[in-house]
């Protein structure tokens, strides 16, 4: 069977070229090294975000990730799909199997609300706030950023364990389906105002 794992890559920090601080900060190179590590060889489709002035990946940042690719022995398993507009972020994420953020540094991702809308089981580390967004054991796994080992086994029981994934992603829609509708999130903004206000005189 063919996993297809939409990742994530960028780490604004990046954007100076320099390979030695790809290596030693970015996300990006996680998505890599766990992949490396996951017996089951599934595809990983890297998907850019706005780190650099054409919108996609800088050219240092994806040279040197490349580079890593072949070091590591992953050619023909990843893909650098560059940027993408919101349709194609939506089209990439229903074909996708798993979606996997590996983050050092985030707020409230809107890339995890994307994910759990359309009921992808979810691998990601905890920052920011993220916690709220995916809930560890339920709809995905949440993990210590720049811990590959954690990483690649909570992909690895995702992987092993297909029948799984529309729990998890159930559960996920569901979540956000509860707590991020904007529907939802408007009626509850002018119940708030209304209450502000006050009674009219």
């Amino acid at each position: 069977m063919r996993f297809v794992i939409i990742a994530a890559i960028l780490s604004a920090a990046l954007v100076s070229g320099k390979t030695e601080e790809v290596r030693k900060s970015s996300g990006s190179v996680r998505v890599l090294q766990c992949a490396g590590k996951v017996e089951r060889g599934p595809t990983v489709e890297a998907v850019g975000a706005r780190a650099g002035p054409a919108h996609g990946l800088a050219d240092d940042l994806r040279g040197a990730l490349e580079q890593l690719t072949v070091e590591l022995g992953l050619q023909g398993r990843v893909c650098f799909a560059g940027a993408r507009n919101q349709d194609q972020v939506a089209e990439e994420l229903r074909a996708a199997s798993l979606f996997l953020l590996p983050s050092v540094a985030e707020a409230l991702p809107v890339v995890l609300m994307e994910a759990g809308a359309v009921g992808l089981p979810v691998v990601c580390t905890d920052v920011g706030s993220v916690r709220e967004l995916v809930q560890d054991g339920v709809s995905g796994f949440v993990v210590p950023p720049r811990d590959v080992e954690q990483m690649s086994s909570a992909l690895e029981r995702l992987l092993l364990n297909p029948g799984d994934w529309p729990a998890y992603g159930r559960a996920g829609r569901a979540h956000i389906e509860r707590h991020y509708d904007i529907e939802a999130l408007n009626d509850r903004l002018e119940a708030l105002c209304r209450e502000l206000a006050g009674p009219r005189r």
